[in-house]
């Protein structure tokens, strides 16, 4: 029988801080709710950090995740306006993506020694479509920057990339809900 007990429970409490965080960014656009958006912000973080370091006992790459994660922390407490600002966005979305990155292919090699294949081929297929929209979206970026004439397609290019992104995200988290309760039944927990 394959042991992953340690990833099955880090990989759901990735899960939870995934939902916290939805919970708290949609709380912070709220005036009044903000400060308890942006401490549900730091639970989130938190869960996902803890969730790392406990998926790290199984597969090194968790470990990774949890420096970038804080890394990325660091990066939004970055703020205002200017170059720094916009350098310090664009690296946590590179950071962003490297997480799911390395999320998903860990998870999918457990889960391919645990006997879920199907569940780790979703999981692959996951960071590759999450890959392909955010090179999109820098190109369009970049390219608005080069021709600000192509604004207004860069725009509605980015308006669907925002979306393709958002669906994956959900496609993400459910992933890691799955993989931690596939995780979890492989190891009989």
């Amino acid at each position: 029988m394959t042991q992953f007990p340690n990833a099955a429970k880090g990989l759901m409490w990735m899960f939870w801080g995934e939902i916290v965080g939805i919970i708290c960014g949609l709380l912070r656009l709220i005036p009044v709710l903000g400060i308890l958006g942006m401490v549900g912000q730091v639970v989130s973080c938190a869960l996902i950090l803890l969730g790392a370091y406990r998926a790290g006992r199984d597969d090194d790459r968790f470990q990774l995740v949890m420096i970038l994660t804080v890394v990325s922390l660091v990066l939004g407490l970055v703020g205002g306006d200017g170059p720094l600002a916009s350098l310090a966005g664009l690296a946590d979305d590179l950071i962003g993506m490297a997480v799911v990155y390395l999320v998903c292919t860990a998870a999918a090699q457990l889960l391919e020694r645990a006997g879920c294949a199907e569940l780790a081929a979703r999981g692959v297929g996951i960071w590759k479509v999450y890959l392909g929209c955010m090179v999109v979206l820098l190109i369009f970026l970049g390219l608005v920057m080069i021709v600000p004439l192509l604004a207004v397609l860069a725009g509605a290019a980015a308006v669907i990339g925002t979306v393709v992104v958002l669906v994956v995200m959900i496609l993400y988290i459910a992933f890691l809900y799955q993989s931690g309760r596939a995780l979890s039944q492989a190891t009989g927990d």
